[in-house]
């Protein structure tokens, strides 16, 4: 079987390393996709609660004030970006992710490996499934 996330356990960042160790350590397994896209929302939603305090100090918090600030984003570094699958978190104007990316991941031998995208695989998918 192969499913798609919109997490990549094995990407090899730091803050991502460092996200999987803390889960393993804890939970004895690899972050769920639910864990991982928890993980850089917030730290993207940080990163616009920065930049909307700084930019609207007056009322950082009001809808119009945090979308200027979500929609101003260009995040290619820090914990948000480094747990991305594609590195890249900038907002369109419909607040869809201008460099969304997913992920494959087969279970092979009894754990899960990832086999897309292609360029970082750790293995060819395996057809029909194992």
């Amino acid at each position: 079987m192969i499913n798609t996330y919109s997490y990549d356990p094995f990407l090899p960042t730091n803050y991502n390393k460092q996200l999987v160790q803390a889960f393993q350590n804890r939970y004895g397994k690899l972050p769920t996709e639910a864990a991982g896209i928890i993980f850089y929302t917030l730290w993207t939603l940080k990163e616009a609660l920065e930049v909307s305090g700084k930019n609207y100090p007056n009322d950082p918090l009001s809808g119009d004030n945090l979308m200027k600030a979500f929609m101003s984003l260009d995040l290619t570094s820090g914990p948000a970006a480094e747990t991305y699958p594609s590195g890249h978190i900038r907002l369109a104007p419909n607040g869809d992710n201008l460099y969304a990316q997913a992920v494959a991941l087969q279970v092979q031998g009894g754990k899960p490996v990832l086999v897309y995208p292609f360029d970082k695989a750790q293995a060819k998918p395996v057809f029909p499934r194992p």
